[in-house]
């Protein structure tokens, strides 16, 4: 809902759960909002945000490239607030909202005291709000749905993700790149090193593309939770597990297939492990890099005793894959 005047010049501020359209009079380049946003949390706020006045009209500033297709890249912290914005802060209805107006136009030295405005929130069922917002995830003929999804094609593959503290439900194009390396890469019977598995996504595609097993290393220990579950809901725990890394079983044949899926430089520094957990022969892919860091990486495997072909790309994202030499 919008609460304010777009046509008037002066930064808005609006509160929920008791929604507060407070008129300070001043524009954005002079008064702190950063400070702002501090004040209200302090003083009881549950969430605020800071958006764009005149967002939705043809006034709209899109300073971060929102909704647009430019390729600039923007620093988020050099960047000014808009001319007129509007702070939404969340309030428990049983918060008095008179004393951190008059705080505010104290402390800001406003000309006047803002003018303010109330209007109650109706309640609404989050859960089912939160739910809806995560849609099924198409990867190739695959799919990753949530378990409260009903399965877009009951015949096509498809892995149940939870949307818990861990990396990897689908959507990212790393994740998505993968996914279809996998689907070509597993001829059946593999067994599989996902290092940094995250949420386990990746070793549940490949048990599930006919791998035999697949062991996943990862070091946030909330992620092996809600990876533990999703190997649960897909029917995987007998193929595969998820350990801290050092914790794993030795495995010393090595593994025919390595995957992971982190950053550059954790994956430069892993160079010598997984070098070392690949049987040769080993089929590797690895992501979680942008294009221009394809060369870079390269390098640093190929003095591992890897051999990588050209990067799969998707947008500014890449993957590297390859063959570990004897």
């Amino acid at each position: 809902r919008e609460f304010c005047d777009l046509d008037a010049d002066p930064v808005k501020f609006v509160m929920m759960l008791k929604n507060v359209v407070i008129d300070c009079g001043v524009e954005s380049d002079t008064i702190n909002l950063d400070m702002v946003a501090e004040m209200l949390m302090d003083m009881g706020a549950v969430a605020v945000s800071v958006e764009d006045g005149a967002r939705g009209t043809h006034e709209e500033d899109p300073k971060f490239h929102e909704g647009t297709h430019s390729s600039a890249k923007t620093d988020p912290f050099s960047v000014k607030y808009w001319k007129r914005s509007v702070v939404t802060a969340m309030f428990p209805e049983d918060v008095p909202v008179d004393d951190a107006i008059m705080q505010i136009a104290l402390q800001f030295r406003l000309p006047a005291l803002p003018i303010v405005t109330q209007s109650a929130v109706e309640d609404e069922d989050w859960v089912v709000k939160v739910q809806a917002s995560f849609t099924p995830v198409q990867i190739g003929d695959a799919w990753v749905v949530f378990p409260w999804h009903t399965k877009p094609d009951p015949h096509a593959l498809c892995v149940i993700m939870e949307h818990g503290m861990a990396f990897g439900t689908g959507e990212h194009a790393t994740t998505q790149l993968c996914v279809k390396w996998l689907n070509t890469a597993v001829k059946g019977g593999e067994h599989v090193l996902d290092y940094g598995s995250g949420s386990s996504i990746l070793s549940i595609f490949a048990v599930k593309f006919g791998a035999s097993s697949a062991t996943g290393i990862e070091i946030e220990e909330d992620s092996i939770t809600t990876a533990r579950k999703n190997i649960i809901n897909n029917d995987v725990e007998s193929q595969v597990s998820v350990f801290l890394p050092g914790q794993e079983p030795v495995f010393e044949q090595g593994y025919d297939i390595v995957v992971a899926n982190i950053l550059l430089q954790p994956l430069q520094i892993l160079a010598p492990t997984l070098a070392r957990k690949a049987r040769p022969g080993a089929r590797v892919a690895l992501s979680g890099i942008i294009t221009t860091q394809v060369d870079e990486l390269k390098a640093t495997y190929q003095q591992h005793g890897f051999i990588l072909d050209d990067a799969q790309v998707q947008g500014e994202w890449a993957l590297v894959h390859g063959v570990r030499t004897a």
